[in-house]
């Protein structure tokens, strides 16, 4: 019996040393993004590594565009209203821009057509890909993925 509670005792107290640091971008940010355009589909998803979870949040969100060079365009538009400043880019496929208002914020803009022929099928974006054609009223022409993230957690 003895035996029995100190291994218990043993394995709770092991257990209790490790926590994970988790790194996700404010919901107050991702309330921001999505007014930028109609959201159609939002997902999470999660990478892990030196007991360090990083969660990427994203979204897709239709422009109201007739072509993806509008969609870049007025998404970029928006999103400099809203303090954030181009970092990289392959225009028409893919942005990258960063936060000024929020530290240690980055986000990717992709195009549909760009996302699906980088293989993102079959992942939760490519599973919200879905749901967005699904919920969407006519092509996705104008349609972007956004997906945002903290970039502090690389460091850590």
């Amino acid at each position: 019996m003895i035996t029995s509670l100190l291994l218990l005792g043993a394995l709770v107290m092991g257990g209790c040393g490790y926590i994970p640091r988790r790194f996700e971008v404010d919901q107050v940010i991702i309330s921001d993004l999505r007014e930028t355009g109609t959201v159609l589909a939002e997902t999470t998803y999660k990478d892990t590594w030196n007991g360090v979870i990083s969660v990427t949040s994203v979204l897709i969100i239709d422009m109201g565009a007739t072509s993806i060079d509008e969609a870049f365009k007025r998404a970029e538009k928006a999103l400099r209203l809203r303090k954030w400043t181009q970092v990289a880019e392959q225009l028409p496929s893919w942005e990258q821009m960063e936060s000024l208002r929020w530290k240690n914020v980055l986000l990717s803009i992709s195009s549909l057509p760009f996302f699906e022929d980088s293989g993102g099928g079959g992942s939760p974006i490519g599973d919200a890909i879905e749901l967005a054609r699904a919920r969407a009223s006519g092509d996705m022409k104008s349609a972007l993925v956004i997906e945002v993230s903290r970039t502090d957690a690389s460091s850590e």
